[in-house]
């Protein structure tokens, strides 16, 4: 119990941690960066690059060249995107 009531008193201190995520990918279409800062510190805390496969940046290089794009031709990505391979953070 005693150690529950440091970490929420730890949360709750204005000087604690404040982690957030990046995500961005960008017009090049090559892949993600990530990152991990402590907003707090301004510190980034992890980074990492995730490179496309060439056939889904192939795919999404197709989408961005037509005129218009329906939203079924872009959830026919999601599940490629998420999930073709793990990060790993430096």
């Amino acid at each position: 119990m005693d150690q529950e009531r440091s970490i929420k008193t730890a949360m709750a201190n204005s000087d604690a941690a404040q982690y957030y995520i990046g995500l961005m990918s960008g017009t090049s279409l090559d892949g993600v960066d990530g990152v991990i800062v402590d907003n707090s510190v301004k510190k980034i805390i992890a980074e990492t690059y995730l490179a496309y496969p060439v056939a889904l940046r192939d795919s999404l290089r197709q989408l961005t060249q037509q005129a218009q794009t329906s939203l079924k031709d872009l959830l026919t990505l999601k599940w490629p995107i998420a999930f073709h391979k793990q990060p790993t953070f430096c």
